[in-house]
């Protein structure tokens, strides 16, 4: 009987640092596992977010507007000096267009003052 106890204690401890082994490879396998789920979580809770808030705030529509605004007034100043060089006049347009990308706020009465635009 102690042979027995004796042989089988040695196979027992294998067996129980194999088990050890393997565990320590699951819990490895599931924190990362945990990781990639939570980053995937993550990425779709900023999916929704960027979807619920699909309609610009107040200060978007007011950017989007002035950029309109400034597009606008480019577009009409270079129409203006591609025709003023079809007419030999472009000194006064070129002045114009760098008063107007002076200031954002002088933008609309620098456009009125050399045409009717706006």
């Amino acid at each position: 009987m102690v042979i027995l106890h004796l042989a089988l204690l040695p196979h027992q401890q294998r067996q129980l640092g194999q088990l050890e082994y393997h565990l320590q490879n699951s819990i490895a396998l599931l924190e990362e596992s945990r990781k990639k789920v939570t980053l995937m979580e993550s990425t779709l809770m900023e999916k929704r977010r960027k979807k619920a808030n699909a309609f610009p705030s107040a200060l978007d529509v007011q950017k989007m507007r002035d950029d309109n605004r400034r597009m606008e007034i480019d577009i009409y100043l270079m129409t203006r000096e591609v025709d003023g060089f079809d007419c030999g006049r472009s000194k006064p347009l070129l002045i114009m267009f760098i008063t107007i990308q002076f200031s954002v706020n002088k933008l609309h009465l620098a456009a009125i003052s050399f045409g009717n635009f706006g």
